[in-house]
């Protein structure tokens, strides 16, 4: 399938630096600035004891919390380690024979089709990078489709489609029978959260499975834990071909905490646009730099100056140990993207002078 390259490589990055990973001020892996809820840490520290015994097989307080969090039955959810273990799960039972993609998007979602045996259609994006929703559902009528992969917010352009056009794509899917993986990793980080999400109108369609993880939003990618909300039939479906302890005990304390962290939550969405808004408006006075508009904890910009590439930029950037995801290898998109996430106020001022410094 060959090497796909993502973001938070910090390691290989290091290597080829040739400094500590801890000395590089990484933008490239989109995760919640504000760290993990406050206390986690100290939760699992004296919790440790857990990793002696084998984890909870029903994950009784995990699908409990959850349940509560999304105000929704635990026979609509499924855990997953993280949710690329759900998107390739989903694929497996569900057996698409060809998936329509809009792009550029996340990488995995194609390779996920390919590996479930599918032929993975990529459709471009309009102009502007966005989802003409008139446009998609003509192409779904067609009947040459039946699945389509949404992600929202999109990865790497940022744009949210809102709930009407949302509501307009999975009526017309559900009406040509077409299956529909929304993923929506970043959503908790929209300002309208939870108004944004269509996990509240789920039961309206047995086609739409919507995937989470605990990875960005709460920021504990090492832990890998992810879930999905779907029909109780592909919930079965997906149960039937995962082994069991498929959660790890950390991974599984970590998430029932995090999700009590009401106030964090709620921070975090403050903090984010304030410093979204902030990265915006500042790197768009930078000539030759267009950002794109977003509603995530991430943006992607285009060099508009012909000499100034995504590889350049990244060199000058590495002068002061700043990473960010070069965004070239998205399809759709070419070598003058990057894509940059949101951090602390500092670390986002030393990005900000660092690209104005670029020349």
């Amino acid at each position: 399938m060959g090497d796909i390259k993502h973001g938070g490589d910090i390691y290989d990055t290091a290597r080829r630096w040739g400094i500590s990973p801890y000395d590089i001020l990484d933008f490239s892996a989109n995760i919640n600035p504000l760290g993990m809820p406050p206390g986690l840490v100290q939760y699992l520290e004296n919790n440790w004891q857990a990793v002696l015994h084998y984890p909870d097989p029903r994950y009784t307080q995990l699908y409990k919390a959850l349940a509560d969090y999304l105000d929704i039955d635990e026979g609509f959810i499924m855990l997953g380690n993280g949710a690329i273990d759900i998107i390739y799960d989903y694929m497996r039972v569900m057996k698409p024979e060809r998936a329509l993609i809009p792009s550029p998007t996340f990488s995995e979602y194609k390779r996920a089709a390919a590996v479930a045996g599918a032929q993975a259609d990529i459709w471009p994006m309009a102009e502007g990078l966005a989802i003409d929703t008139d446009m998609l559902c003509a192409v779904l009528s067609r009947g040459k489709h039946d699945m389509l992969i949404l992600c929202n917010p999109n990865n790497p352009t940022g744009g949210l489609l809102d709930k009407a056009e949302l509501t307009n794509i999975l009526d017309c899917a559900k009406r040509y029978g077409v299956n529909v993986l929304l993923d929506e990793t970043f959503i908790e980080f929209t300002e309208d959260y939870p108004h944004t999400s269509m996990v509240d109108v789920l039961q309206y369609y047995p086609n739409l499975c919507i995937v989470r993880a605990f990875t960005k939003f709460f920021a504990m990618p090492g832990l890998r834990l992810g879930y999905c909300i779907a029909d109780r039939r592909v919930k079965e479906m997906m149960s039937d071909i995962q082994p069991p302890w498929r959660i790890n005990a950390m991974a599984a304390l970590a998430g029932t905490y995090a999700l009590k962290s009401g106030q964090f939550m709620l921070q975090t969405r403050r903090f984010v646009k304030e410093q979204r808004y902030l990265l915006q408006q500042r790197i768009s006075t930078v000539d030759g730099m267009l950002v794109y508009p977003s509603q995530a904890n991430f943006m992607l910009i285009k060099s508009q100056r012909e000499y100034a590439t995504a590889d350049l930029l990244q060199q000058h950037l590495m002068n002061y140990h700043i990473l960010v995801r070069n965004a070239s290898n998205f399809d759709g998109l070419n070598e003058y993207y990057i894509r940059v996430a949101v951090r602390d106020k500092a670390g986002n001022e030393r990005l900000i002078k660092a690209i104005e410094g670029f020349v």
